[in-house]
């Protein structure tokens, strides 16, 4: 009788997700299942990469190993240039040996390289896939280390004799070992914990779906000189469309000096399953799909009309909760704008492709800013004077090969839809959704369209703007500086701008103040422009402003109808409707 072929399989332990909140491997069960039923069949199994990839939070991740090898003897796992690497945070280089001598019999090690052997592969993937010929060094160096300082019985084993042994290659005995040096100290652990001094980075990352740079917080201006700013790109829900509240991010705004902002509600809501005993917060907190929330456009509306005259005028609203792909779609845009005709200042921010995003959405046609569904919004917006916020990825994720995927589906609408005022937010940038000549091609792009707009804001600064270490590159300087009447900032910040009921730590403010050291490096007038004055022209400039008192009816001032929702950074619960300074009836 043939012995079992082992069951090699990858997945991973939990979600993509990098926010605070969400530390537990949600996934493991369901692995350990799988495991169990597969030594019921006498099977082997193999993990390749234990479940672990660059993104997600890895503390206490070791011991979760742990307990896997010694719970599942039929597993096997193998351990990746990622893992022996020490790049992971809250995985060490020293855990990755300690386990392998810990479980000689039940670690391996293995490349991720897929298909490129002899070229290298793009440089976007430099640090998560180096090169064949890279990786084995790192793989070789690993096992030199294991060596010196378990054994080199051990060290043949994870080498070599335990992967033979699964797939009934040769004999399985070790192969003559390579001469290794004197092992030297691990790495040192990464950050785990939320402590003093550290605080504020990890509270922050609540409120933004950070990006793949090391570096989370630029350079502060060097000139010292403070910037008063519109924020282009404020959202007042987040995914589950939950708010922290309007006087809350009031609040945000008078601390890092941003006078307006342009407000977004949220498009796509998380859907909580049944089989997962959690609610999700954010839309990569698992794989459960987003769905079309069209009621966020009326919360934005009832959020603007609970405030008093003079903090209308520092917020525009805007509304796009509707389905892309939808040649109806036309018809909630035009509902939505007769009831308040006066009060919306954009459509945005519309969600085309999109990540991870795209692929979450309950229907599966993928929205795209040339679907022939948009036409007639266009084609509304013009006849409106109304601009449109678009996010819309330039490129395919993940594909750095010097191209630009997606560019041509703008370029199209542009070319149709001339006298549109069309803002591409994060200047088509997403999470490894870009090349290293992203400026080249925003500047040709604003040279030949002059309805194109550019909103920079979310990862497209520590991801694309500037360098690992944080400083503004070149490039994107000359870009801004030559289209200086083109460009925005904005945090896009989501729903949150102080933790839980504590004003100490300004959620908004580091992702606005970030952006003063590019202040710093343009001329004068352009600098004015981008902070401040192409917003304001755009948004604000000619706006009557419908009153609350005496007006029109529609623009009433209204009660306040909806809880104020803070979330506790630790627990990823909220607290819910407290009066506090922040919102004095737990309302907005």
């Amino acid at each position: 009788k043939k012995r079992p072929l082992p069951f090699v399989f990858y997945g991973e332990a939990r979600s993509v997700t990098t926010k605070p909140y969400r530390d537990a491997f949600e996934y493991i069960d369901d692995i350990s299942k799988v495991i169990e039923f597969a030594a019921k069949q006498n099977v082997h199994c193999l993990w390749s990469g234990g479940g672990v990839f660059m993104r997600g939070l890895w503390e206490g991740y070791p011991d979760k190993i742990k307990e896997m090898l010694t719970k599942h003897g039929n597993l096997v796992i193998s351990f990746t240039p990622l893992i022996v690497g020490g790049k992971l945070k809250g995985i060490s280089r020293d855990a990755a040996l300690e386990i392998a001598k810990d479980f000689p019999d039940q670690i391996c090690v293995g490349t991720t390289v897929r298909g490129l052997f002899v070229s290298d592969p793009p440089s976007e993937f430099t640090e998560q896939v180096a090169a064949y010929g890279d990786q084995v060094k790192a793989l070789t160096k690993f096992i030199q280390d294991l060596s010196a300082m378990s054994s080199p019985e051990i060290a043949a084993k994870v080498s070599f004799s335990n992967a033979a042994r699964l797939y009934g290659v040769g004999s399985g005995e070790k192969p003559k070992m390579i001469e290794h040096p004197k092992s030297g100290p691990g790495l040192k652990k990464l950050i785990s914990s939320t402590g003093a001094g550290k605080g504020a980075n990890f509270i922050g990352m609540l409120a933004y779906g950070g990006g793949t740079s090391k570096k989370k917080v630029c350079e502060e201006s060097r000139s010292g000189t403070e910037w008063t700013t519109i924020d282009c790109h404020l959202h007042l829900l987040d995914f589950l469309q939950k708010s922290s509240g309007t006087s809350a991010a009031l609040k945000a705004m008078d601390g890092c000096k941003v006078e307006r902002a342009l407000v977004f509600g949220m498009p796509c809501c998380k859907k909580w399953c049944f089989y997962r005993p959690e609610q999700p917060l954010y839309y990569q907190d698992d794989n459960a799909p987003c769905y079309v929330y069209a009621y966020a456009d009326q919360m934005v509306a009832d959020a603007w009309l609970a405030l008093n005259d003079t903090d209308r005028a520092r917020f525009a609203p805007t509304f796009a909760s509707f389905d892309p792909t939808d040649l109806a779609a036309i018809q909630h845009v035009r509902r939505l704008y007769d009831k308040y005709p006066n009060m919306w200042r954009s459509v945005g921010e519309l969600m085309c492709r999109h990540d991870d995003l795209t692929t979450m959405l309950l229907d599966r046609e993928v929205p795209r800013v040339n679907h022939p569904a948009l036409d007639a919004i266009y084609e509304f917006c013009v006849e409106k004077g109304l601009p449109i916020n678009v996010h819309h990825n330039a490129d395919r994720v993940g594909d750095a090969d010097g191209g630009f995927h997606y560019v041509g589906e703008v370029e199209e609408v542009l070319k149709k839809h001339p006298k549109l005022h069309f803002v591409w937010v994060h200047a088509g940038v997403s999470r490894r959704a870009f090349e290293e000549t992203h400026h080249e091609m925003i500047d040709r792009m604003c040279s030949t369209y002059p309805n194109l707009h550019v909103d920079i804001s979310w990862v497209v600064w520590e991801d694309v703007i500037c360098d690992a270490e944080g400083n503004i590159k070149q490039g994107w300087i000359d870009c801004i500086q030559k289209h200086n009447k083109k460009f925005y900032i904005g945090s896009d910040n989501v729903a949150q701008f102080f933790p839980i009921n504590d004003t100490s730590t300004n959620l908004l403010a580091s992702n606005i103040t970030k952006y003063w050291p590019l202040f710093d490096k343009l001329t004068e007038d352009a600098a004015k422009n981008v902070s401040y004055q192409n917003a304001y022209d755009t948004y604000f400039k000619d706006w009557e402003v419908p009153s609350g008192e005496g007006g029109e009816k529609r623009y009433a001032r209204m009660d306040s109808y909806y809880k104020t929702e803070m979330l506790d950074p630790k627990s990823g619960t909220f607290v819910t409707g407290t009066a506090t300074e922040l919102d004095d009836d737990g309302l907005y």
